[in-house]
């Protein structure tokens, strides 16, 4: 009866070796499928990003061109700007010399206040030359004229008056008979006959305005 049951426990422990055997075979022999699974999934992961990169870069790519043709497009559609010079405007026939002499030396005085000026811009200047004064103008402009000014060159040798008033760059000269006194009020400054009229240019060219 002993040695019956030595038996049975040997069988026993025959048949438990031989199931560990069998469990490692099998994993032994799952171990290669697994792997080959794990790098499937890699690759496949891999692929994926590969794919989702590029899409981006195309994404990108397409957003990059789309602006830069918005970009042309407005730039074709926006007007080109012409510069202008006063070359475009001037009356070349009726340029009749430059205004490109030294008013000092004609005079070192300086302007004075008009009575009785409301703006508070008018200032005048006597002189007794006989000179053409817009040959001085901007000379003058320079020495003794700030913006929105306007000032009046008196002239005992010719009996003129004139005005000078800069708009928009240009300086406009009129010219004025001119009357006894006429220099002590605003009211009665410049109110003498009409002569003529020049634009002074920048450059210097006096053109006259008929």
């Amino acid at each position: 009866m002993k040695k019956l049951f030595i038996l049975f426990l040997a069988v026993l422990f025959l048949a438990a070796c031989g199931s560990d055997e069998e469990d490692t075979e099998a994993v032994t022999e799952k171990e290669p499928e697994q792997e080959i699974e794990e790098e499937v999934e890699k690759e496949t992961e891999e692929e994926v990003e590969e794919e989702v990169e590029e899409e981006t870069q195309e994404e990108e790519k397409t957003t990059e061109e789309t602006t830069k043709e918005a970009a042309t497009e407005e730039e074709s559609e926006e007007p080109v700007e012409e510069e202008t010079s006063w070359d475009d405007v001037k009356n070349m026939n009726n340029i009749v010399g430059n205004s490109n002499k030294d008013f000092t030396e004609l005079t070192d005085s300086s302007p004075s206040e008009v009575r009785n000026d409301n703006t508070g811009n008018w200032r005048y200047i006597t002189i007794s030359e006989n000179v053409d004064m817009e040959e001085y103008a901007l000379s003058y402009e320079e020495l003794h004229m700030n913006e929105d000014e306007v000032h009046f060159i008196i002239n005992f040798n010719y009996n003129t008056t004139t005005m000078l008033n800069n708009l928009d760059g240009l300086l406009y000269l009129d010219v004025y008979e001119y009357e006894d006194g006429e220099e002590h009020d605003a009211s009665t400054l410049a109110s003498g006959v009409f002569l003529k009229s020049y634009a002074v240019y920048p450059d210097g060219d006096i053109e006259e305005v008929e």
